[in-house]
């Protein structure tokens, strides 16, 4: 018999709603708050316990986004590259606010992947994952021509120009690839979610409008000679 074709993302939704056919296996959520969203839009038994981790580090980072995807049968895996926004409108609207994104995936290795086109977040995101505990137990990569083509999450790869993740940031995002041996460990994955808390709290803030703080000053010496 013929495979059955992989399901396309729009396959999920009717008129921008998760289709009723699907009540009660698919399930999506989302919180639109500052400029940094954190994702996991293969969640569920899809890629178990990324939408923890994503919902834990929101809660963590209440200044950042959030949009998760999630359902009951891994078949309905759906590639990054084959995430048509446009289907969703929780997902549409998420996508559309933030300015940085950090997607959370999982495979079946052995190693923590940190890729995507963001260079200064990914590397961030991978020093503070190499400093923490993980680094005793995990081998941490987030050089992207160390990581594998279908793993790495970057636009610049012939076999993998589409992701979502570099489409809705500024700059690009950043893939996070857990094993799942670290998925399964509630220890591992409270180290991965405090670190990205972390890291999203810093670029939320970074996000923000710095201070000027010569026109402050200037405004302020205005007003005191005003009032001399």
């Amino acid at each position: 018999m013929p495979k059955k074709p992989k399901p396309k993302f729009g396959d999920f939704f009717k008129e921008g709603k998760v289709d009723p056919k699907y009540k009660g296996v698919i399930s999506e959520e989302s919180a639109k708050r500052g400029e940094v969203g954190v994702f996991a839009p293969h969640s569920g038994n899809i890629d178990k316990y990324t939408k923890q981790i994503v919902d834990y580090v929101a809660k963590k980072a209440p200044q950042s986004s959030k949009y998760t995807f999630a359902s009951k049968d891994p078949k309905h895996h759906t590639t990054s590259t084959r995430m048509t926004i446009s289907h969703s409108n929780q997902f549409s609207e998420i996508a559309g606010h933030v300015k940085k994104a950090i997607a959370v995936h999982g495979y079946k290795g052995e190693k923590i992947y940190v890729g995507g086109d963001d260079n200064e977040s990914r590397n961030r995101v991978g020093e503070k994952l190499q400093a923490s505990p993980l680094g005793e137990h995990y081998e941490i990569i987030y050089d992207p021509n160390k990581i594998p083509k279908h793993l790495r999450g970057t636009s610049k790869d012939k076999s993998n120009p589409y992701n979502f993740i570099n489409k809705i940031a500024d700059k690009g995002g950043v893939q996070v690839e857990l094993p799942h041996t670290l998925r399964e460990n509630k220890e591992h994955r409270k180290i991965v979610w405090d670190t990205l808390a972390e890291v999203v709290n810093e670029l939320s803030q970074g996000q923000q409008q710095p201070l000027d703080f010569q026109k402050a000053k200037a405004e302020q010496d205005k007003k005191l000679k005003y009032q001399q």
